[in-house]
């Protein structure tokens, strides 16, 4: 109840992959770079890039298993609530 299946493929032909694994969900950096570049006036303008840091992956979770040739399995939650926290914010909040 609530939870999806999320398969990633690794980046490989399917004759290289290495099996399949449950796998818990990694975390991705994910950055900002602000270029400043010139127009044709010489004017400066500003070109924002968005993009991700490589991660090497803890071993079990889902990077981990792509860059190792491992299809990976990860059941997710669609419920992020913070339960835990819900009663200790609706104490302070009475």
């Amino acid at each position: 109840d609530g939870v999806l299946l999320n398969v990633n493929f690794p980046n490989c032909a399917p004759d290289e992959v290495e099996g399949t694994v449950v796998t818990s969900q990694g975390k991705l950096v994910h950055s900002l770079w602000v270029d400043e570049r010139r127009d044709g006036r010489g004017l400066p303008y500003y070109w924002l890039r968005f993009g991700r840091e490589p991660v090497e992956g803890k071993k079990g979770t889902d990077l981990y298993a792509m860059r190792n040739r491992l299809v990976s399995v990860t059941p997710l939650q669609l419920d992020l609530t913070a339960h835990e926290l819900r009663d200790q914010l609706t104490k302070a909040l009475s």
